[in-house]
């Protein structure tokens, strides 16, 4: 599980191709990948052993202002099932043991505003997860608000995961579950840590671009932009140097400015 959000869109594939071996894809696994484009979301998804892994080849066309990639093994799920998940302009994916909230899918649903419950597709509980962060963001007319900042993106993660503890409780279990949220709207990346894992990487440009094929004190006319260009990823499972650790029991917010902030929940 991957969020990207970076200054400029144009240098996106740049900027996943020093990923590429930090937040590997495996061939073995389905892949799931959102985008932005102007106004609209875009969703990809490969079956396993079908196509390319890499992030660099997959937004070698791509300019976008984020990116959510996800990676599962096992059965393939349908394609609505197959993360991440999208609604309106957000993007949304879940690692973690979701099956303690199985017993309360049907209370999940039945609590949400009834506009959110008919847009549910999948009988999943990852989804009912996601609908109820939307729910605390429509609470508040944040949904569909463009000046959403990070930190208030970040609580409606928090908030969710209260509500569904309060009723996981009401229901007879009082233990929360591990789990790891990341979401975005292409202007904001936000993550909830409790009992999973995340990590972060500030990735502050570079005057070298291996995919565009010059080095550091290149006089190509592209190396001021590269050297502007920055990004913030945050994964679950990185396997570089250069991440930091998400304390546990905290979110993490990143604003379109790429400040991030860390608070406990």
């Amino acid at each position: 599980m991957l969020g990207v959000l970076t200054s400029d869109p144009s240098l996106l594939r740049c900027q996943t191709a020093r990923l590429d071996t930090a937040v590997p894809f495996l061939e073995e696994e389905a892949l799931g990948l959102g985008t932005f484009d102007d106004a609209d979301v875009l969703l990809t998804r490969r079956p396993a052993r079908v196509g390319p892994r890499r992030l660099s080849s997959l937004t070698a066309a791509v300019q976008s202002p984020a990116l959510l990639a996800v990676g599962r093994s096992g059965p393939v799920e349908p394609e609505e099932a197959f993360p991440p998940l999208r609604y309106r302009s957000w993007l949304f994916a879940v690692d973690g043991e979701t099956e303690p909230l199985a017993r309360v899918r049907e209370r999940l649903e039945e609590t949400l505003p009834a506009f959110l419950a008919r847009s549910l597709r999948t009988v999943t509980v990852t989804e009912r997860i996601f609908f109820h962060f939307l729910e605390q963001l429509f609470e508040r007319r944040q949904l569909e608000d463009p000046r959403l900042d990070a930190d208030s993106a970040a609580q409606g993660l928090v908030r969710c995961l209260r509500a569904i503890d309060a009723i996981r409780a009401e229901a007879g279990d009082s233990r929360p579950f591990p789990v790891a949220l990341l979401a975005t709207n292409g202007r904001v990346l936000v993550g909830v840590r409790r009992g999973g894992f995340l990590a972060y990487h500030l990735d502050e440009g570079s005057g070298a671009c291996a995919r565009c094929g010059f080095e550091d004190g290149s006089d190509d006319p592209r190396t001021p932009a590269h050297r502007r260009a920055r990004c913030v990823a945050i994964a679950n499972l990185p396997t570089a140097e250069g991440f930091v650790e998400v304390p546990d029991g905290s979110v993490i917010a990143v604003e379109r400015s790429l400040g991030i902030r860390l608070a406990s929940l």
